[in-house]
Formats: C-alpha cells, sequence, structure tokens
C-alpha cells in the first residue's frame, strides 16, 4: 500500500507536484514498489525521487531494482545509471550490477549494466570482471566498450594496471590500451 502521504494522490506525477522532500526515501520506495503497472514512467519520477536521498538503503533499493529481471527494463537502466554515479564499495551492489550484466539479460540493460561497473570498480573482484567481459571475443562489441569504459573510469590502481595490460593482446582494444596505459603512466 501506497504511504498515507501519497494515497491521495492518483500517481506519482501528482505526488511529485506535492512537496516530495517532505517524503522519506521509505516512502518513495513503498510508493514506487506500490505501482501495478510494471511498464510505467511514474518509476521514472520516484527513481529520480529517491536519487536524491543519500539514506543507507537508497543505494541498495536501487541495486534490488537493477538486478530484478522481472522489473520494467527503462526503470532498471535508470538505476543503473544512478549506480554508475554514486559509487559504492559494497559487495552486494557490485553483485546486483554484475546480475544485470550476465548474459541472458535485455541488451540495453546489459550495455548500462557494463557502464554502471564504473561505480563499484574499488570492490575487489569488479575490475577484474570488466576485464573478463573485455576480452571476451564472443560478447557484444558495445558491452565490451562499455565494460573498458568502467575499467578505465576506475582509475590507476595496481590492478587495473595489470588488468588493462592484459587488454594489450585484444585485437580490438590493445591501442585504447596502450592510450590509458600511457595517461595512467604504466
Amino acid at each position: 500500500p501506497a504511504p498515507s502521504s501519497l494515497r491521495p494522490c492518483r500517481s506519482a506525477r501528482q505526488a511529485a507536484g506535492q512537496a516530495m522532500t517532505t517524503l522519506t526515501v521509505a516512502d518513495l520506495i513503498s510508493a514506487f514498489r506500490g505501482i501495478s503497472t510494471t511498464e510505467s514512467p511514474e518509476k521514472f519520477i520516484l527513481l529520480r525521487e529517491i536519487e536524491r536521498h543519500d539514506a543507507a538503503e537508497t543505494t541498495a533499493f536501487l541495486a534490488s531494482v537493477a538486478s530484478d529481471s522481472a522489473e520494467f527494463d527503462l526503470a532498471r537502466i535508470e538505476a543503473l545509471n544512478i549506480l554508475e554515479v554514486r559509487r559504492s564499495d559494497d559487495l552486494v551492489v557490485a553483485r546486483a550490477i554484475e546480475s544485470a550484466l550476465a548474459p541472458g539479460q535485455d541488451h540495453l540493460v546489459r550495455l548500462h549494466a557494463a557502464r554502471a561497473l564504473a561505480g563499484v570498480i574499488a570492490v575487489p573482484g569488479v575490475a577484474a570482471v570488466a576485464a573478463r567481459y573485455v576480452l571476451d571475443a564472443k560478447e557484444d562489441a558495445d558491452v565490451r566498450h562499455n565494460a573498458f569504459a568502467a575499467l578505465k573510469k576506475g582509475g590507476p590502481t595496481p590492478e587495473a594496471v595489470q588488468l588493462v595490460r592484459t587488454c594489450l593482446t585484444d585485437r580490438r582494444f590493445g591501442e585504447p590500451a596502450k592510450r590509458v596505459l600511457a595517461r595512467w603512466g604504466g
């Protein structure tokens, strides 16, 4: 059920007209979950409002939306876009992004998930996941590019330098890897 502050509203658009800033992240999450239509534009409005909150449950909720294959794909993409710039060192968030990147997921979701790896690149093992996608010649070219961009965006950590060096032998990413390593001084 929608929180009492949203019940009089017929939609999230109407709720947006109210002072959303007075609603808690729990209210907004509840309203998001209360939308019965999976493909609903109101979900975007609520995700953008949820993004404004720094509450601990915000990032966890966004990760749950991103990894939920039953969720509206465009809502998942929005959650992934937010997670990319939000940055987290939470393993649960990293695993949620990785699950959205898994083969069999919607193509556009996978593209955004590969980019979103940049937001969790500091989590141990995530840079290796990005490199694995980069080096998989059978993987979609755009997924590979986005994973490489995430690795590059993560910066010159010792692990990232080593992983970008492994890209030097790749036909597609050898030259970009050289440029990245030159910029990183490695």
